[in-house]
C-alpha cells in the first residue's frame, strides 16, 4: 500500500497562496496528512502539477517522493492515474492535502476494511469521501477511459466501480471529529482548533 497526497499549487480561494504549505499548529497542512498516513503505508507520494513547489521533500529521510500529475488540468483524476501508474500492482490510499485533522487510527480502519472491490470509500452523512479512499490497480482502465471526458471527477469514477462503502459505524466516526473536513478558505483554516500538539 502506498499513500498518494494530491497537492496543487496556488489556490484561488486563498488568494493564490499554496494551500498545502499553509501552516496549522506549526506545520504545513500537507505535513499533517503525510504524518497521519506514514505509519500505515510502505511509502508516500506527493502528486502535483507543480513539482518544483515541493522540491524541499527531495532527499528528506523517510519523506515522500514527489511526482507529476498524469495530465495537466485533469484534477484529482490525473493525480490518481499518476499514483496508480507509479504504484504498479500496489493499491493506492488517495488523500487530499487539506484534511489536517485526519488521524492514523481512522486510516488504519479504512485499510483494514479493504476487500475485493476495486475501491474502498468512506460514506459520511451519505456523502462519499473519495479523497480519503483506497483504489486498487483494477481501477486504472476505468479511470483512463474517463480522462478524456470534460468535467469528469472522482464521483464519476465511483459511479462506474464496485465500491466497498464504509459508514460512520464502521469507522467510529462522530460529529465534530473533523477527520474528513477539508479546508478551502482562510475562514475554514482560521476555524481549525488552535490547541494540541504541532
Amino acid at each position: 500500500m502506498i499513500a498518494a497526497v494530491l497537492a496543487k499549487g496556488g489556490s484561488a480561494r486563498l488568494g493564490g497562496a499554496c494551500k498545502p504549505l499553509v501552516a496549522w499548529r506549526g506545520r504545513p497542512l500537507i505535513e499533517h496528512v503525510l504524518a497521519a498516513a506514514a505509519p500505515c503505508v510502505a511509502r508516500s507520494l506527493v502528486v502535483t502539477a507543480a513539482p518544483e513547489v515541493f522540491a524541499h521533500f527531495a532527499g528528506r529521510s523517510g519523506g515522500p517522493e514527489v511526482i507529476a500529475d498524469a495530465a495537466r488540468d485533469a484534477g484529482p483524476l490525473g493525480g490518481l492515474l499518476a499514483a496508480l501508474d507509479h504504484a504498479g500492482s500496489e493499491p493506492v490510499l488517495l488523500l487530499g492535502c487539506d484534511m489536517p485533522r485526519l488521524t492514523t487510527p481512522v486510516i488504519r480502519r479504512i485499510l483494514h476494511a479493504v476487500g475485493s472491490e476495486p475501491a474502498t470509500v468512506p460514506l459520511i452523512g451519505g456523502m462519499p469521501q473519495p479523497l480519503c479512499a483506497v483504489y486498487g490497480p483494477g481501477v486504472r482502465p476505468v479511470l483512463a477511459g474517463l480522462m478524456g471526458e470534460r468535467r469528469a471527477g472522482l464521483r464519476a469514477l465511483l459511479d462506474r466501480l464496485a465500491v466497498r462503502w464504509l459508514d460512520e459505524a464502521a469507522l467510529g466516526y462522530h460529529p465534530g471529529c473533523g477527520w474528513f473536513d477539508d479546508v478551502d478558505t482562510w475562514e475554514a483554516i482560521g476555524a481549525l482548533p488552535k490547541g494540541g500538539p504541532a
